[in-house]
């Protein structure tokens, strides 16, 4: 039989509804959207946990050593490349208000790399307040504030949340500094491991002043002691939804294969060739399958975006990738149920047809 005549042939069986198109769509439908659709569920829900780990400051460890932090070799850690950004920081003594005399307010000296570990937006030289403090008191970028230390002009205001962190930078004023001189503490952004990340920070600890009282702890414990995104996601409970997918893929497309071995067997005897009823199987089974994937695709990509999930490009590609294996899976199916189905066996279907 010619491949032309194959595929007119495979066409008829399909929207006659004699190749169980339809049954093997919906089914592919299905399970696309249940296996595909839990994994991507389950990333999201990871990604949403990282995100707010990292929006409250948990990822930020400190080391804490007072007077003993060498600002240089603090802001010199991204260089390591598993840190982020990094930042000295030390007590500055109390400032009063001019109009609060009786409210000293904590001052702290940081250097120039911190901004990205306090959100801050600096516009120019001056000091940063936290938004409630500005907010209290009317002030805004480009404000002047009377204290007792004279003028202080406000640079940049910060956002502080009370979600958990170290609650001094929440009423405090911080002044940028230069990095020599030594510090009281080195605050560092990483996504590495807390083993790691603590054996790095003693690097910002002088020599001078040795290890004893050193204490290496992180912003903000409010959720959890340590986040690692990598082990989450290669842990997840969906994490074998592709193969699992295709096997219920091969299982699915060898049953519909075998709900017609009395008509293939019947073909069988009437002469069919049996690589030629084999390449129009695998067609008839393919053809649905493909189509039920890209759809399934089209509609969860509808759903991550109209959601505003994290990443939806990504997400995309995660599902694209991940759906890989269900065509194989059909047409490996369809080929095992095939190569079950004999001529010889065509009066054992005849006797126990339905």
């Amino acid at each position: 039989m010619r491949l032309r005549e194959l595929l007119r042939e495979s066409w008829r069986d399909m929207v006659s509804g004699m190749g169980r198109s339809l049954l093997l769509f919906v089914g592919i439908s299905s399970l696309t959207c249940c296996l595909i659709g839990f994994d991507l569920m389950q990333i999201i829900a990871i990604e949403h946990r990282v995100i707010e780990y990292r929006d409250t400051g948990s990822n930020i460890a400190m080391v804490v050593k007072e007077k003993g932090i060498n600002g240089e070799a603090c802001m010199g850690m991204t260089r390591s490349g598993s840190v982020e950004s990094a930042g000295a920081l030390r007590a500055a003594g109390d400032v009063s208000l001019t109009a609060l005399p009786h409210n000293p307010i904590p001052t702290f000296e940081v250097t120039s790399e911190i901004p990205p570990i306090i959100p801050a937006r600096v516009s120019r030289g001056g000091v940063w307040v936290p938004r409630q403090m500005a907010t209290n008191l009317g002030l805004a970028v480009g404000s002047d504030i009377a204290t007792d230390r004279g003028e202080l002009h406000v640079a940049g205001i910060y956002a502080w949340p009370e979600d958990g962190r170290d609650a001094r930078m929440g009423y405090a004023i911080i002044v940028p500094v230069a990095d020599s001189g030594s510090f009281d503490e080195c605050w560092a952004r990483t996504s590495t491991s807390r083993e790691e990340i603590a054996s790095l920070l003693r690097y910002a600890v002088s020599y001078d002043a040795g290890l004893a009282e050193v204490q290496v702890g992180q912003l903000n414990y409010a959720k959890g002691d340590w986040v690692d995104g990598h082990r989450l996601f290669s842990t997840r409970s969906s994490r074998f939804a592709m193969p699992v997918s295709g096997l219920l893929a091969l299982l699915l497309a060898y049953g519909c294969v075998r709900r017609r071995k009395l008509e293939l067997s019947g073909n069988l005897h009437a002469g069919c060739d049996k690589a030629a009823q084999m390449v129009q199987l695998i067609v008839e089974q393919f053809v649905p399958t493909v189509m039920a994937v890209f759809v399934s695709l089209i509609g969860m990509s509808v759903v991550l975006i109209m959601s505003h999930a994290p990443e939806v490009m990504q997400l995309i590609q995660v599902a694209c990738y991940e759906t890989l294996c269900i065509p194989v899976g059909v047409v490996l199916g369809t080929m095992f149920g095939g190569v079950t189905i004999h001529e010889r066996d065509l009066f054992r279907y005849f006797k126990s047809r339905a």
